[in-house]
């Protein structure tokens, strides 16, 4: 893989982050923890895991507040 190609697939890997904590972070404040299937509360769990995994494998750097992701 050329250095090229691996900055492109960075960018697209913190990209698919960003929408993954989105998505967490929209279902947790929208659904009522007694609305919620006993799937779901394990599944948005993992997900923040996960990508708190690679923050902490040094895979991904976390995002600064302020920050101008775009």
């Amino acid at each position: 893989m050329s250095i090229s190609e691996a900055r492109i697939f960075y960018k697209e890997l913190e990209k698919c982050v960003e929408h993954l904590l989105t998505v967490c972070q929209h279902a947790d404040e929208d659904c009522p923890s007694e609305y919620r299937t006993k799937w779901f509360n394990p599944s948005i769990q993992e997900a923040y895991e996960y990508v708190e995994n690679l923050y902490d494998k040094n895979i991904l750097e976390k995002p600064t507040e302020g920050k101008d992701n775009q």
